[in-house]
């Protein structure tokens, strides 16, 4: 048996096993992508919530993108267009590694609930030890770094990930305001010292 016929053979046996199954690619893919749409509009409808109540805590933002990496994190795309899955995962791995910076802070996010709990925090903590500031100032700098590169790193994914809603026909626009934000570093210093830098936003 020649081997274009083998080719042929295997591509009728596995063609008749998805039959069988009755598991068509074309149709399991339009089913991934309208699952994929409705989990996109339903993360964009949390990030629209998201934004008032970190208008009015800011303190709330980093509580806010965790929740955003579970929700991302339960995405499938498996069965996704390579054109949408890809920056799709390079933004989801953007967003991780925002994660990942905040866990650096030189302090407990979830521990502090509030701007006054952080000023509060750190006058404390200023009081107690003179050194304290200069330490707490240069972690905020590096935190500020890190979110900037993390930023700029998704940008390129966040572009191409639009261009491939647009395609796909998802309503849901990756502005500023909704693509993985980076939450603002607070403005925790006490008044005999400069507030802590605002990390930029994505």
């Amino acid at each position: 048996m020649k081997l274009r016929q083998i080719t042929q053979l295997a591509a009728l046996i596995g063609g008749l096993l998805l039959s069988s199954c009755g598991k068509d690619p074309k149709a399991l893919q339009t089913a991934a992508l309208e699952s994929f749409k409705t989990e996109m509009k339903a993360i964009d409808t949390f990030m629209k919530d998201s934004e008032s109540a970190m208008k009015e805590n800011p303190m709330g933002a980093f509580g806010k993108i965790k929740e955003l990496v579970g929700k991302l994190d339960a995405v499938k795309t498996d069965l996704l267009p390579a054109d949408l899955k890809e920056p799709f995962e390079k933004l989801r791995a953007s967003t991780q590694k925002m994660v990942e910076a905040m866990g650096k802070l030189p302090f407990a996010s979830e521990n502090i609930s509030s701007q006054a709990d952080m000023q509060k925090w750190v006058q404390e903590k200023a009081t107690k030890d003179p050194a304290f500031m200069a330490d707490f100032m240069s972690k905020m700098q590096s935190f500020q770094t890190e979110v900037a590169q993390i930023s700029k790193d998704g940008d390129s994914a966040k572009d191409a990930l639009q261009a491939a809603f647009d395609k796909y026909g998802i309503d849901v626009k990756l502005d500023d305001k909704k693509a993985d934000a980076a939450p603002a570093a607070p403005a925790a210093a006490p008044a005999a010292a400069p507030a802590a830098p605002a990390a930029p936003q994505q």
